[in-house]
């Protein structure tokens, strides 16, 4: 994996890197503010996957034939309170 100079130097004094690797093998460097490729779950095999949304998730979903949801987080139970006041 090649890094700008830029990239670089944003991370070269940091102790640890946050990486996120896919299940094809891809790294995703979440230090250098690169989005977070998420979970996935395939309905069909039954399994969850991490894909990066390059390449690997198209190869899943149209060669491997996975039939992809992406896993939710949990939520809150309360509901989002309103910026102003209704009548």
């Amino acid at each position: 994996m090649r890094i700008s100079q830029e990239e670089y130097q944003r991370i070269r004094e940091l102790k640890e890197l946050e990486i996120e690797t896919c299940d094809f093998g891809h790294v995703n460097i979440l230090n250098l503010g690169w989005g977070v490729w998420g979970k996935w779950f395939c309905r069909k095999h039954e399994k969850e996957h991490a894909l990066c949304s390059g390449l690997c998730l198209p190869v899943a979903r149209n060669i491997i034939g996975c039939e992809l949801t992406r896993k939710r987080t949990k939520g809150t139970e309360d509901p989002p309170k309103p910026n102003k006041p209704y009548d």
